[in-house]
């Protein structure tokens, strides 16, 4: 996978260097021509945003057409619902994940806007993946070309030693779960971030849509990664568990950083009444969500735990448009 290597446009430098897998980027061509010219740091980030999401919409479009794909979810019709089901999740996770952050960091952050760069990082990590399931599907991958970077718990390392490898994975995924659940209690227990939440209660909200659209986000991907790998070549399968706890890792970890940032500025008494508001005004900002993607993980229930292979139900929403997709489309 073409992986830039230097950072400019993390959104937030302690997130960004917390883990090691968390890639870098540079900012394009356009992004330094527009600084030079215009000085106007907040113009110049949106343009490169909405450059860089209509690239990643071209390898959406590119995986939709490629007849490798013709099996995945038995027809045509049906990828182009579950595609349009992944961006769309994968859009409402990331404005409030990057709307959290910005409230997260509202009392440590720098002085440029922590959601305008949270926006970009989170266009280009997802284009990077995607980049390389189409370079997969397309056969010009090579080994180099597997994201899933391989990173466990000290309990994976225990299983190990009495259990077979997916049956570790899917456990530690499942123990991954259940810490990012916590992480999001943590936020809505939290004086400094509860009324991001919006809702009545943690069931209630913007945690709630924001860990829905997460879940159905990450289990489509992982099912489309799954069925890439099919055509990978020269290289061990990565099994649908090891890239569901992949992602989970990666979350996890953001989460606890930005939970890290939201409280570190407690103690200060001139911030201490700030605090309390809990950035209300950017949680009222976000519009709920309406049309719900289903999935199969809960925040606040007690679904029944499922065996990773079959976490993707590959659900349709009522709506079947024949025509191109709103998220193929460039803005």
């Amino acid at each position: 996978m073409k992986t830039k290597i230097i950072a400019v446009i993390c959104f937030f430098s302690f997130i960004c260097t917390a883990h090691a897998s968390m890639p870098f980027y540079n900012d394009d061509v356009e992004f330094e021509r527009c600084t030079r010219m215009t000085g106007d740091w907040e113009r110049c980030i949106r343009e490169e945003t909405r450059r860089e999401l209509n690239d990643l919409k071209v390898f959406y479009r590119e995986i939709l057409g490629n007849p490798k794909l013709a099996h995945w979810n038995e027809s045509m019709e049906n990828n182009q619902n579950m595609l349009r089901d992944m961006y769309t999740s994968w859009t409402a996770f990331r404005n409030r994940l990057c709307s959290l952050s910005k409230v997260s960091a509202r009392f440590t952050g720098g002085w440029k806007d922590e959601e305008l760069s949270c926006n970009l990082y989170y266009v280009l990590h997802h284009k990077d993946h995607l980049q390389c399931i189409n370079d997969m599907m397309q056969g010009r991958a090579d080994e180099r070309d597997n994201f899933v970077v391989e990173e466990h718990d000290e309990k994976y390392i225990e299983c190990l030693k009495k259990s077979p490898v997916e049956q570790c994975v899917l456990a530690e995924f499942q123990r991954s779960t259940d810490d990012i659940k916590e992480m999001y209690r943590k936020f809505y227990e939290s004086q400094n971030t509860h009324n991001w939440n919006n809702g009545t209660e943690f069931g209630n909200g913007n945690y709630r849509d924001m860990f829905d659209s997460w879940v159905a986000y990450r289990n489509r991907f992982c099912s489309l990664s799954a069925y890439a790998y099919k055509y990978f070549p020269g290289k061990e399968l990565t099994s649908k568990n090891k890239c569901l706890q992949y992602l989970n890792r990666e979350k996890l970890e953001t989460l606890k950083n930005l939970y890290k940032l939201s409280i570190s500025a407690v103690n200060n008494d001139k911030l201490q009444k700030k605090a309390e508001e809990g950035g209300r005004a950017a949680g009222e900002a976000i519009t709920p969500l309406e049309n719900r993607v289903e999935s199969t993980e809960s925040l606040t229930g007690t679904k029944e735990k499922e065996d990773g292979e079959n976490l993707v139900k590959q659900e349709e929403n009522s709506a079947n448009d024949s025509n191109l997709p709103a998220w193929a489309r460039k803005k």
